[in-house]
């Protein structure tokens, strides 16, 4: 297989691409899948409502300023809420809390009913000001904890620069906050400002809580508030939520050996015993749906058809309630000849290379990264790996300040290609 399916309920439409869908039978042989999966405009949404539930980092630190002679990070988060606050309506819900030494809620989960209520919320974040230490999990807990009191889209945005004070009671606690944030389906949307907070800690925060979670670093108010709006864009465009993706291998002679979440954040999923994994991605949005790359070896294939993989999703119909549970099953052609072999799907090899680009991003080999950025056809993405190289090279450079900010754009051109693809495709539909 190698096309889309489109279920019976019309709800779910997948795309499953394999490397080749015809593969020389040598022991062993790895065959790479994504799965692109997408609501359908039979799934009849609507502009989805949102529950935004901001958690700011108030510490002493935050009246620092990221550059020389820019605004303080706390002004520069203030003024992307403000930002935001401008694009929502009577349907959105909001929470402010903050967090230094302790955390206080300012404003409670509050609907948008009316222009009162959001310049109660506009008049809060005007007056944050810094003070004293950083403790990020007092700060989380009271958004969290507040049980969802309406069927509108929830999403945490968390703001933070800084190291938690005391690590020894935080970061435990973030642990048990994020899986907290997974279990009531309530994503994260952490963003980094400045050069000094934990990313690794952040980041594993994210990936714990799941269920579309991601983190950013944040390199200036116009970024910020960039990420911000488009995140909003794609809430607003939810179509399927509670969504859930599981893979198990056909056979117990195949292994799964590698399963990757390119969606909203690049990530490596835990693989169960080397033959199967399991996915909670929560809100599929129409603009750029949810993708995974998945790799299976075959020690010993044999020419003929070989099934490879079942896969099952679940999920609801956002506006509906209609929920829905679907499975497809991939198999793979081996032949005998290398002459017999199909071409290598370009999507997929797009793919490949973004990952290894990202890879490249990540470790801190810009140049490498740039030049896999142009083979795989994004010369912006490229550009900026140039600038970061030529920026790594200056005397006092910093590499850790430099590596957040290439990994923020090694997961954005993620979503800016699956975003694109998905025009391009419905453009020519």
């Amino acid at each position: 297989m190698s096309g889309i399916v489109l279920f019976p309920d019309a709800l779910l439409k997948v795309a499953i691409r394999l490397g080749r869908t015809h593969v020389l039978a040598a022991a062993p042989t790895r065959v790479q899948i994504l799965v692109e999966t997408r609501p359908s405009a039979a799934s009849k949404q609507m502009t989805a409502a949102t529950d935004l539930r901001f958690v700011v980092d108030v510490s002493g630190s935050m009246a620092g300023s990221t550059r020389p002679g820019e605004a303080s990070k706390l002004e520069v988060v203030k003024r992307a809420i403000l930002g935001l606050l401008e694009s929502l309506n009577t349907r959105d819900h909001v929470l402010l809390s903050v967090f230094s030494t302790q955390g206080k809620l300012i404003v409670p989960l509050t609907r948008l009913v009316n222009d009162s209520a959001k310049k109660r919320i506009y008049d809060a974040v005007q007056e944050l000001q810094p003070d004293a230490s950083t403790n990020i999990s007092a700060g989380l807990e009271l958004a969290l904890t507040p049980a969802v009191a309406t069927d509108v889209l929830p999403r945490v945005i968390l703001f933070t620069d800084g190291q938690s004070s005391d690590p020894t009671t935080d970061h435990p606690r973030l642990d048990q906050l994020a899986d907290l944030a997974r279990t009531q389906l309530i994503p994260l949307s952490i963003y980094g400002t400045g050069s000094d907070y934990n990313w690794s800690l952040l980041l594993q925060t994210a990936a714990r809580a799941g269920g579309g979670s991601f983190l950013k670093h944040v390199m200036d108010v116009q970024t910020l508030e960039g990420h911000m709006i488009a995140e909003l864009a794609f809430l607003r465009g939810t179509a399927i939520d509670r969504f859930q993706i599981e893979g198990r291998v056909a056979s117990a002679d195949i292994a799964l050996v590698g399963a990757t979440a390119l969606m909203p954040q690049i990530r490596n999923l835990e693989l169960r015993n080397r033959n199967s994994f399991i996915d909670l991605t929560g809100a599929v949005d129409l603009h750029r749906g949810a993708q995974y790359l998945l790799e299976v070896e075959v020690p010993r294939p044999v020419p003929g058809e070989t099934e490879l993989l079942h896969l099952r999703f679940r999920g609801r119909n956002r506006t509906t309630g209609q929920r829905f549970e679907h499975t497809a099953h991939v198999p793979v052609t081996f032949v005998s000849q290398a002459s017999q072999q199909s071409p290598v799907d370009e999507q997929v090899r797009k793919v490949l290379i973004l990952l290894a680009a990202a890879k490249q991003a990540e470790a801190g080999v810009y140049d490498r990264a740039a030049n896999l950025y142009r083979r795989g056809g994004d010369g912006a993405t490229a550009t900026v790996m140039e600038g970061l190289h030529a920026a790594s090279q200056r005397p006092g450079a910093d590499a850790v300040d430099l590596g957040r900010e290439a990994t923020t754009h090694a997961y954005g051109a993620a979503t800016e290609f699956f975003t694109q693809v998905h025009k391009y495709q419905k453009g020519g539909s």
